[in-house]
């Protein structure tokens, strides 16, 4: 396995259109959806770009698309622990309750981040969370809190972050200690 580009994998969330009419992902299983329209693909990080993995390249690196999803995550968790996702608590967001305002490049793919529950929900100050991914360099972790709370965030997201390069989903995901899922509300 070649390790320095191996050590380049990550994961990428994109829209699912554009999974399905630009790569052979869905095909290959490298997309794996997230839900409200989006899933996480697999990017070579190449410096000023991003290169999208493919199975052929993957098999240059010895990886099966389930090998390849893990090590793309422990790069990422890498990449958290160097400090080079940028993480920042605004402690009175609307309605004065605290939210976490994730930055960069990355900011998107760190919503798959093992753990992302533990390390928010102290921060925070509440058990039961949620996070918006509005485009690729932003998403926000908040209290999952009741239904005002919750539209004054979707607001602020939209307000603050409506024209984000590469656009996701301004939809709610559950944090959980397990991993994300969609958020809905109840009627």
């Amino acid at each position: 396995m070649d390790d320095r580009r191996a050590g380049t994998l990550y994961p990428y969330l994109v829209p699912d259109a554009i999974v399905d009419a630009t790569f052979d992902w869905r095909e290959a299983g490298i997309a794996r959806p997230l839900g409200h329209g989006i899933s996480a693909g697999l990017v070579f990080d190449v410096g000023v770009a991003v290169e999208y993995a493919d199975e052929a390249s993957l098999n240059l690196l010895g990886l099966d698309v389930g090998a390849a999803h893990a090590l793309s995550v422990e790069n990422l968790q890498q990449l958290a622990r160097s400090r080079q996702i940028d993480m920042v608590q605004y402690p009175t967001g609307p309605m004065q309750r605290p939210f976490i305002l994730v930055g960069g490049f990355w900011a998107a793919s760190a919503l798959l981040l093992p753990g992302l529950h533990g390390i928010a929900a102290p921060v925070i100050g509440a058990d039961r969370l949620l996070a918006s991914v509005p485009h690729r360099d932003a998403m926000l972790i908040f209290p999952h809190d009741d239904r005002p709370y919750r539209d004054a965030m979707r607001d602020l997201v939209c307000a603050n972050e409506p024209d984000g390069e590469k656009p996701l989903t301004f939809e709610l995901f559950t944090v959980n200690p397990g991993g994300v899922e969609p958020f809905a509300e109840e009627s």
